[in-house]
């Protein structure tokens, strides 16, 4: 896309790139929380103690269930109806939203009381157990409420400040766990810093909602079953399209564990961490278009919606296309480095997995499209026959031939990119009217051109320099990122897009600059 149509209040929406830029926050805060944090747990506490810790966490991470996906509920409905000047409909949504999540957090607690004394005697372990499942839980009944207002912020596309109220809940509660191992606490003092981080975050995240959401009234008369009916529905297809993905690599696992070996499990185990998170680094950025794509549904600017999905395959290949390039051109020196020369052989099921991953980043705007634009059934069906057949394909791979975990991750290749990367494609333009090829030569064409180029450039040129060391890996990466930047910089942006990250970088500077000015000065003088 190069120009949307006229709308002044299209243009006065928040910016679609510093949404995208913001969503990187939190994954950087919590890679940096975990790395630091999980050695203190384990050297303070002792295995036993972190044991019970990741025990409780697990089981307290299946409360999520219970929420039924509403959250994404209030991303379709909030600014469909916001678009469409409906603040009658607006509130009822969001009302009966907050009435369902405080239902379901007083279910959580409740829950958590109950099964407390069964599952510490089940575990045979001590009453801290017991206590901190009780803690854990009220902590996981207030985030449930915390929740509904951030989902409420992100569907008012206010997605940087929804962002930074993670960032900084994340970084109290860490503060607050670090806290009390300094100070030598245990397992029950901890839950208790989460639980009060928690509840400050509630706060926090209630008084953004009320000076963003402004024109948003919650009353009790305004809940309706109606609308509990709408997001529920909406919720539980989100909730398909979730537990597909989250079982993809888990099935993976299971196939390999029985049809090829323990050991490759946990080699494949390797290779699942490093390209969840290369994924996650690619896709986030694009997830703040649900909300964007719903309002535009609610004007019924089809048009517009159209060309906003084809830019977004741009920038999700050109953001994807850089991390990969990173992962294609280093995995083996990174390996190396970071475990041993016995786990080289992760290498090339992680190239595969890379590959996949690229086409289903390149193209993951397309799920946003279906699902803001009101399509969420059949998005969760083309996802239940893309998890069918990935299983079905893994399977007749490991029993045909002998490729073992390269087999596997060609299973996910091929269904990522026949159902991703031309399936979908092809189902929005018939749908949409418009030629599928458009995707491919305004959207995925040129970053993935560079890509190619840089590659081969690296593995004829660069690769044949030894690096053996942090330093030299960190330069290599430094050196591959500046090579992929400045082509795309030039080649896969417009003229008007890169005035506009001129203008970002150059405000971004002036920012840090007076901060500098207002923090440092006085050290100086």
């Amino acid at each position: 896309m190069n120009h949307l149509p006229k709308d002044n209040n299209l243009q006065k929406r928040p910016s679609l790139v510093l949404n995208a830029m913001s969503t990187w926050g939190p994954l950087l805060t919590n890679t940096v929380i975990s790395l630091i944090l999980t050695p203190l747990l384990v050297a303070t506490l002792g295995k036993v103690d972190y044991g019970i810790w990741i025990l409780v966490g697990s089981f307290i991470g299946y409360y999520g269930l219970l929420r039924i996906g509403v959250g994404s509920g209030i991303l379709r409905f909030v600014p469909y109806h916001h678009a469409r000047g409906d603040k009658q409909a607006v509130s009822e949504t969001m009302t009966t939203a907050v009435a369902f999540f405080i239902i379901i957090g007083l279910t959580i607690a409740l829950i958590s009381f109950l099964i407390s004394e069964p599952l510490g005697h089940f575990y045979s372990a001590s009453n801290d157990l017991v206590y901190l499942i009780r803690i854990m839980g009220l902590a996981a009944a207030f985030e449930c409420v915390f929740r509904v207002f951030d989902s409420a912020i992100r569907a008012y596309e206010r997605w940087l400040i929804a962002n930074l109220v993670t960032v900084i809940f994340a970084i109290t509660r860490a503060l607050a766990i670090a806290g009390c191992l300094y100070m030598g606490y245990g397992l029950i003092e901890i839950g208790f810093a989460n639980l009060f981080a928690t509840v400050g975050a509630l706060i926090i995240a209630y008084i953004t909602f009320k000076k963003t959401c402004k024109d948003v009234k919650l009353a009790f008369p305004l809940i309706k079953l109606g609308r509990l009916n709408g997001l529920a529905k909406f919720g539980l297809l989100t909730m398909v399209i979730k537990i597909v993905y989250t079982l993809r690599l888990a099935n993976h696992k299971l196939i390999i564990g029985k049809m090829i070996s323990i050991e490759a499990v946990a080699l494949y185990a390797i290779a699942s961490i490093l390209i969840r998170n290369a994924r996650l680094a690619s896709v986030s950025p694009i997830t703040v278009l649900f909300p964007r794509f719903s309002y535009l549904d609610g004007k019924n600017r089809k048009e517009a919606a159209v060309d906003l999905l084809v830019k977004s395959i741009r920038y999700g290949a050109i953001i994807s296309s850089g991390i990969m390039l990173i992962v294609f051109a280093v995995s083996d020196e990174f390996i190396h480095l970071w475990l041993d020369s016995s786990f080289i052989q992760v290498v090339p099921p992680l190239m595969i997995l890379a590959a996949g991953t690229l086409v289903e980043a390149s193209f993951s705007a397309t799920g946003s499209f279906l699902s803001g634009m009101g399509y969420q059934k059949l998005y969760a069906i083309i996802t239940a026959i893309e998890g069918i057949l990935e299983i079905t394909i893994a399977v007749t791979i490991t029993l045909v031939t002998d490729l073992g975990l390269t087999g596997i991750a060609l299973s996910f290749l091929c269904t990522i990119s026949l159902m991703h990367g031309i399936v979908m494609p092809l189902i929005i333009g018939h749908m949409q009217h418009i030629n599928p090829l458009r995707f491919y030569t305004h959207g995925i064409l040129i970053p993935w051109t560079i890509l190619a180029v840089i590659l081969m450039t690296n593995d004829h040129f660069i690769a044949r320099q030894t690096i053996d060391n942090w330093s030299l890996l960190l330069t290599h990466v430094l050196a591959l990122a500046t090579a992929y930047i400045v082509p795309a910089f030039f080649l896969a942006t417009t003229r008007e897009e890169k005035q506009r990250i001129i203008n970002i970088c150059k405000t971004s500077c002036v920012m840090t600059a007076g901060w500098a000015r207002k923090y440092f000065a006085p050290l100086t003088t």
